[in-house]
Parts: C-alpha cells; structure tokens; sequence
C-alpha cells in the first residue's frame, strides 16, 4: 500500500517553503520563519505517546478510524516522486551575504598616479637645470661667437656684412673684378683666384651646378681688429659632382664662417672656413 503525503508546507530542500499539493511541489514558496522548528525528516505518527494515567482516572478512548488526519506537528517531509525537480527546475541559490563590517575592502591606487607624477616632476626639474642656463646662454652669445668676440653693430658690421654679400654674388655673376675686390691682398695671393680665367670656369661651374643660392646673415662679432661674420648658405643643387643632371634636385645648405679686416678704409675677407 502507498502512502500519500498530505497536502502542506514542507522544506524543498533549498532553504525556503514549498507548498506540496499532495501529488507534486508547486511554484508557491514562502520563507521559513527563524524559530520555525527542523523539519522532520521521517513521517510522523499520528498517534502520540501518553503517560500512563493514573488508576483513578479515567481512560479516553482513541477512535479507531483509519483516515485519521495527521497531529498538528511540524509535516512530514514529502518523498519528492521521481523528475519532479527535472520538471520544476531548480531554484536560485540564495543571494551571498554582505561582507561583514570591517572586512578588507580593496585600497586605493591613487598613490601610483602620485608616484609617477612625482618622477615626472623631478624629471622636469632636472631638464630646466641643464637647460635654461644653456638657453640662456645662448640669448646672450650670438650664434658663432667666440670668447673674446662681442656683437657689432653700425657702419662698420654693416660694411663686413655688405663685403660678404659680394662676394658671393660676384660668384653668381662670374664678375671676376667684383671678386677680387672683397679679398685681402694676402688672402687673395694665397688661396684666391688671381686669374681671371680660371675665376670664370671655377665660378660657371658653381653656377651650373646650384640653383637659388641664397645667404643669410647670421651673425657679426668683433675680436680685436677683425670681424667675424657668420652665414647660412642655401641652395638646390641640381648637378651630381660628375657635371651630369640628376634626376631629382636635391635641397642643401652650407655655415660659412668670414674673417675680415681693415685695408685701405675698406672692410674685406681674410680668410673664410666651412662650418
């Protein structure tokens, strides 16, 4: 014979009550109050234990009936018939619990962003003292100046500057005179062109050889009786150094330093080097 387990609330086995209908769980759940007492994991007779009565006194009689309903006790727990949680489905598991007060929390990274804005400070710090007194430096040095070399300024830069220009232009001109005239006599027996004719093949081969020669004035100093003239000299050459065309033109630029003196009233080259 089968037993049936009555209708109630019984334990489902995930924490919560579940009303059983008498054949199977339903989806009717509530939670079980604290105090509640532990489910019983047997059925439990309906028939409860009494002492034994007194002699005096009288003996209820029990009925007899087999229906009887079971005591008002804690339910039994029903025996779940097979697949039916497979056709329930299962049950959320029961959300984690609050970390408790006081618990580790995880710290702060901040200190690393001010780690690295410190290196960077220093790093900072450490480039302005190398160099501003560089920078500075250079503001008050003119570019090419030497120890000993001051700027100058007026007729007389303005003359060694002029002596410069032509003679670069007597180059493009392939004017020989003009040429000879921007040089020192000692300078122009040593290292100039005193030739004319070979002052003219010299000067058509630069100008064959360039194009958009241009220079700029970079610099006038003065040390002790010569001034010193700084350039930038650029250009596009467009001859390879066989005299042949190239195919594509190639931009450049040339520092000249100039060394001039007085002769004569006039200032002029004395030397020149490449920077």
């Amino acid at each position: 014979m089968t037993t049936s387990t009555p209708p109630g609330w019984y334990d489902d086995g995930h924490g919560a009550l579940r009303w059983w209908d008498g054949a199977q769980w339903t989806e009717h759940t509530h939670v079980a109050e604290p105090t509640a007492e532990p489910v019983a994991t047997e059925p439990v007779a309906a028939e409860t234990v009494a002492t034994e009565p007194a002699a005096d006194e009288p003996v209820a009689d029990e009925p007899a009936t087999a229906d009887a309903s079971p005591a008002p006790v804690a339910p039994p727990v029903p025996t779940v018939p097979a697949g039916v949680v497979a056709s329930t489905g299962s049950f959320p598991a029961a959300a984690p619990a609050a970390p408790a007060a006081g618990s580790d929390r995880p710290r702060s990274k901040l200190w690393i962003v001010f780690v690295a804005l410190g290196v960077v400070v220093v790093g900072l710090l450490v480039l302005a003292a190398v160099f501003i007194p560089r920078f500075i430096g250079d503001i008050l040095t003119p570019p090419g100046s030497a120890p000993g070399q001051e700027s100058v300024q007026g007729s007389d830069a303005d003359a060694a500057a002029d002596a410069v220009e032509d003679y670069d232009e007597a180059w493009d001109d392939v004017d020989c005179i003009a040429y000879q005239a921007t040089l020192s006599s000692d300078y122009l027996a040593s290292s100039g062109y005193t030739d004319c004719a070979e002052f003219e093949i010299a000067a058509q081969q630069f100008v064959d050889s360039v194009e958009d020669y241009e220079v700029a004035i970079l610099s006038t100093t003065r040390e002790g009786d010569t001034i010193v003239v700084q350039t930038l000299e650029s250009y596009t050459q467009v001859l390879d150094p066989t005299g042949q065309p190239l195919e594509t033109p190639v931009p450049g630029s040339t520092g000249y330093q100039y060394t001039l003196v007085n002769e004569g009233g006039s200032w002029v080259i004395d030397e020149f080097v490449e920077q």
